[in-house]
């Protein structure tokens, strides 16, 4: 999934925080300090080492969080949290094929609180693909820490001053490259005390980014069993009803477990037959009509229901 367009932003404190309700009066007045008498020392020792978003912080995230639930992977998504934030200049990349949620799983991470709370220096992300414009988008995170743009700068000269900014605000900074193609295009990555970096990339570079990262922080990301698989379907598709489960297994297996044919069929069956009682018999008859070169590919089910193999394509 290649992201090719970036705002760079910096997001105070109050943004981070929810907004007050649409209906609130107008001439309400500011909230005041009361000072509580059942607060104990320890209460208020705790509440001023409570870890707080800094006030500024630089963003660079391509596109918003998604409105979609999170739906499995959350032992996964816990596992890579610790990861990045129990050792400082953590290096993990994800491995695995296209479609099996490494860009979902890389927001998640990047639009978590507690990241941001720990990363105080910036969250930074990029999305490769590939025919990458890496100076492109080091000009889109050299502005969110406040860099004017030189034209004159080579790649390794932007890099060596956002690393250099980074250093100097000595703040934790998390760098999230996405969709890269070859691990040769992230040599560019800075490295250091307060630079942290997650990377995306595909199966057949495992190598190579076992190579840049070490084998330890390698982390292949598997389809969805079965039971996550169904609970996408059922949210994509509107379909909460027990009463479909069978329908809903096969279709989930038809997909493999992948996240990316999984939310397009749900949305699909939304869509075309949401009211329709007998929706799982037009679904295999419209993908009876599909082009051969989908239809006929391992995986693909029949109007019987039955399946041979899993399909993990795109």
């Amino acid at each position: 999934m290649a992201l090719n367009y970036y705002v760079p932003t910096k997001m105070t404190s109050a943004e981070l925080t929810q907004t007050p309700a649409a209906d609130a009066p107008a001439d309400s007045a500011p909230p005041q300090v009361v000072a509580n008498s059942q607060l104990t020392p320890g209460d208020l020792l705790e509440h001023l080492l409570e870890p707080h978003v800094p006030d500024t912080l630089a963003l660079c995230i391509p596109i918003a969080r998604p409105a979609d639930p999170f739906v499995g992977r959350g032992e996964l998504l816990a596992a890579l949290l610790e990861r990045l934030l129990g050792a400082p200049g953590a290096r993990l990349a994800l491995d695995g094929p296209p479609g099996v949620g490494k860009t979902r799983l890389a927001l998640e991470i990047a639009y978590d609180e507690r990241i941001r709370r720990h990363f105080g220096g910036g969250v930074l992300m990029m999305g490769l693909g590939q025919y990458p414009d890496v100076e492109l988008h080091l000009r889109g995170w050299a502005a969110a820490l406040g860099l004017e743009h030189d034209p004159r700068l080579s790649t390794a000269a932007q890099v060596e001053r956002i690393a250099a900014r980074i250093d100097g605000r000595r703040q934790p900074c998390l760098l999230i490259v996405d969709d890269v193609w070859k691990a040769e295009q992230c040599a560019f990555l800075p490295s250091g005390p307060f630079v942290a970096a997650l990377i995306t990339g595909r199966q057949r570079e495992s190598t190579e980014f076992a190579a840049l990262v070490g084998e330890d922080s390698l982390v292949a990301v598997p389809p969805l069993d079965q039971d996550e698989a169904i609970e996408l379907l059922r949210e994509r598709s509107g379909r909460p009803s027990p009463d479909d489960i069978d329908e809903l297994a096969a279709l989930a297996a038809l997909a493999g477990g992948s996240p990316l044919l999984l939310a397009l069929i749900g949305s699909y069956l939304h869509q075309q037959h949401q009211d329709h009682e007998d929706w799982f018999v037009q679904t295999l008859d419209d993908l009876d009509r599909s082009p051969p070169s989908r239809s006929s590919r391992p995986g693909s089910i029949s109007r019987r229901g039955s399946s041979r193999g899993c399909a993990t394509g795109r």
